[in-house]
């Protein structure tokens, strides 16, 4: 086909006019090339589809020339509903892809060409089996209206995305549920119609860059299925109802549902998203040429013109992925490409390139989702330029905290505290401490790291000590002491007894039982006083190791009986008590009761439909519905095998997880650049080089808590991180920013540290 030079100042472009309409698909169907600027264009439709499989070729005639397009494209121009005179742009045939320059231009005017359009015709392919019952089911007035409550709801969620205030309420929640359940029970098919749903929801249109861009600049939208037309609203809504749906559709669907949002509520650029952010939004979206799955977003950011300003097919890929990254990183906006760069790096591909370089076609399934997440806007003015020097950089930190121990490092010779005083003075001191660190510890776990909604429940903060202490001495024995489901969370229990405060927290664990067995023996035997007394069984010198280090030690003591369960006091049930992420546990390391905060207990609002705490089958153990609770709390801590982490105490004796490879004397900074804290090590140079990243603790939606959280104040951007009364409020300590600042010169390098 022979293309005619566009006027690249008159802004210009192709259009197809439709010359004549065939009776049967398999006739050609014939168009016309009609040149216009797009400052007074024809009516015309755009067409959203999916090139498909290359070696499927069907045949059109444009200008009266025969020219061989894709199986699927021929279709979807078939289907597109277009009467003769019609016009309709379609990017295959109105771009010349064989003229590199041209294509660059007219991709800078892709968004202008979808925004002006009449309508824009969305084809998903030809009807499979079961397609026309999952189009009766969206098309249920219950689902619609099901749909319109949902995506009101993501729309307040996305303009406030860290306020839980206006999140969807749990009614329109379960009311929705109620409705998608309602609708699909009185389907005459319902297997059917979900399965073809399931079949919709696959298809590779879903999977195409360039589709985020195409409907979220529709003017109105047109879903074609065949002859079947679909709502794409009720279509997006249940993406998140229908079983079976994988998390990388669901993630695609929710970056169109976004940005579609985001382009409704106007085209101004302080409503949009950053290109950084955008990116890791639609990581998941494939193009032929990867450099589309970038310059596919620039007309739906509110930074892609600064930081691309022509987008060329012409350059290197790893020329322009080495651009882009340079370029976030000087744009003083706040992101986490340097945390990036450790897990894409450009270098694995072309070795050449600077270690600070991301390779942004590899970060679908090779970046953690802490990483992935949006992150929260700081104004511009909180941020300074920085200054690249090869694979270092040079930008302003402020010190966090200090890691003083790293889980399973530090406790292999560690010896028992029992031998330390008198028998009498040593066993008190020692329970009053084991009982002291445990509440504590598990306040810290229940407030930093429980993710979900605000968790409830009626027990005290003794039971769920005792739960837990229980569930970390079974992880050593390998089997659960109660009838919980151990299996899932054995490995996190295991890794939270490896915690070191002076002592492991197995050790801590075992003191805490034979603690509370000791109350329970006492009030048994009658003893008014309330004395405990030494057996020759506590005159050991050495701790006995956990289970699993017996493969490597032998045990040095023979192993203890099971202790007697602590006894049942009545102040400690029915106290209502509610752990939540906002809540900020004391110092794990005041075992001395000089610091410490347990959980806070709390009088719980009635409720209409009260749930009761089922009694434990051991009247001397907590309910089991302690035990319950931390599977709920514990599962949310197993991280992904891939992207390991690491529990970890600091100097503050706060509890944190960190990347795996952190050492004891790593320093925790919040750097001008990063939204999330990372772990540097010091060099003998001076410098230092970066490890990682830190979760201080997570928020109710799972997001890790940020290093620095943005001002409300309208006027804080005026003064910045120098305003002498702006404060940031870091793992519940509040840090006033005036003189922390520092600059730091830190290494990218890609090996690990070995300092």
């Amino acid at each position: 086909m022979e293309y005619t030079q566009l006027d690249f100042a008159r802004f210009e472009t192709r259009f197809l006019r439709l010359a004549e309409r065939p009776t049967q698909i398999t006739e050609p169907i014939r168009f016309e090339i009609s040149i216009a600027s797009l400052n007074n264009p024809p009516k015309y439709d755009a067409l959203s589809y999916c090139w498909g499989d290359t070696l499927q070729i069907s045949t059109i005639e444009v200008d009266g020339r025969s020219v061989e397009v894709s199986k699927n494209l021929a279709e979807a121009l078939f289907n597109a509903g277009l009467e003769v005179g019609d016009h309709i742009w379609a990017d295959a045939i109105c771009i010349d892809q064989s003229n590199l320059y041209e294509k660059s231009y007219q991709i800078m005017r892709m968004g202008q060409i979808y925004s002006q359009a009449e309508q824009t015709v969305v084809w998903l392919g030809n009807e499979a089996r079961y397609s026309k019952y999952a189009a009766d089911l969206l098309a249920d007035r219950r689902i619609r209206r099901s749909a319109e409550s949902f995506l009101r709801g993501r729309n307040i969620s996305w303009m406030n995305p860290f306020t839980e205030s206006l999140r969807t309420s749990d009614n329109s929640m379960a009311a929705n549920e109620v409705a998608f359940r309602d609708a699909v029970k009185d389907h005459t098919f319902p297997a059917r119609a979900l399965q073809g749903l399931r079949e919709l929801l696959s298809r590779p249109y879903w999977e195409r860059a360039w589709i985020i861009q195409e409907i979220s600049k529709a003017r109105r939208l047109t879903i074609k299925c065949g002859d079947l037309q679909l709502d794409l609203n009720a279509l997006l809504y249940v993406s998140h109802k229908a079983a079976d749906v994988s998390a990388r559709t669901r993630s695609l669907l929710d970056a169109i549902i976004n940005f579609r949002i985001q382009e409704q509520r106007g085209p101004g650029a302080f409503n949009r998203m950053s290109l950084y952010e955008a990116i890791m939004q639609s990581r998941y979206s494939l193009a032929k040429d990867e450099r589309d799955k970038v310059y596919a977003l620039l007309g739906l950011t509110s930074d892609g013109s600064d930081l691309i300003p022509t987008p060329t097919y012409t350059e290197s890929i790893e020329q322009i992925w080495l651009n882009l990254t340079k370029a976030i990183i000087q744009s003083r906006r706040q992101t986490n490409v340097l945390l990036l760069s450790r897990w894409a790096p450009l270098a694995y591909r072309f070795p050449k390139m600077p270690h600070w370089a991301v390779d942004w076609n590899d970060i679908a399934y090779n970046v953690p989702p802490w990483l992935a997440s949006r992150a929260k806007k700081s104004p511009d003015a909180l941020l300074q330029s920085h200054e690249l020097l090869g694979s270092k950089i040079r930008i302003r930190g402020r010190h966090i905290a200090t890691i003083n121990t790293v889980e399973g490092q530090g406790f292999s010779s560690v010896k028992s505290p029992r031998r330390r005083t008198s028998v009498f003075s040593a066993r008190g001191e020692i329970n009053n401490r084991a009982l002291n660190l445990m509440n504590t510890f598990q306040s810290m776990i229940s407030g930093k790291f429980l993710t979900g909604e605000h968790l409830e429940t009626s027990l005290g903060s003794t039971d769920l000590t005792d739960a837990l202490a229980r569930m970390i001495r079974d992880a050593d024995k390998g089997m659960p002491s109660v009838n919980y489901n151990f299996v899932p969370i054995c490995e996190v229990l295991y890794r939270l007894g490896r915690v070191v405060i002076q002592d492991p927290i197995w050790h801590w664990a075992k003191e805490y039982n034979s603690s509370r067995s000791s109350e329970s023996s006492t009030i048994e035997s009658g003893d008014s006083l309330g004395r405990q007394f030494a057996s020759p069984a506590h005159d050991k010198t050495t701790l006995s190791l956990p289970r699993r280090e017996l493969v490597r030690r032998p045990r040095s003591s023979p192993p203890l009986s099971p202790p007697v369960p602590p006894p049942k006091k009545q102040f400690q049930r029915g106290t209502p008590i509610k752990a939540s992420p906002t809540v900020q546990g004391g110092d794990i390391g005041a075992i001395d009761g000089k610091r410490q905060t347990a959980v806070t207990e709390t009088l719980a609002s009635p409720s209409p439909s009260p749930v009761e705490v089922p009694p434990s089958p051991n009247p001397g153990m907590p309910p089991i519905a302690a035990f319950r609770y931390w599977e709920l709390v514990l599962k949310s801590l197993d991280t992904y095998p891939e992207f390991p982490l690491r529990f970890a105490v600091t100097n503050d004796d706060d509890l944190i997880m960190a990347c795996d490879g952190a050492r004891p004397r790593d320093e925790i900074y919040d750097l001008d650049h990063s939204s999330l804290p990372v772990l540097l090590r010091k060099s003998p140079m001076g410098d230092y080089r970066l490890v990682g990243e830190v979760c201080l603790g997570r928020s109710a939606n799972g997001e890790w808590n940020l290093a620095r959280e943005s001002s409300d104040d309208p006027f804080g951007p005026i003064f910045g991180p120098e305003s002498p009364t702006r404060s940031s409020t870091i793992s519940g300590k509040s840090m006033f920013t005036s003189e922390d600042w520092l600059t730091l010169t830190i290494g990218l390098d890609l090996n690990t540290i070995m300092y």
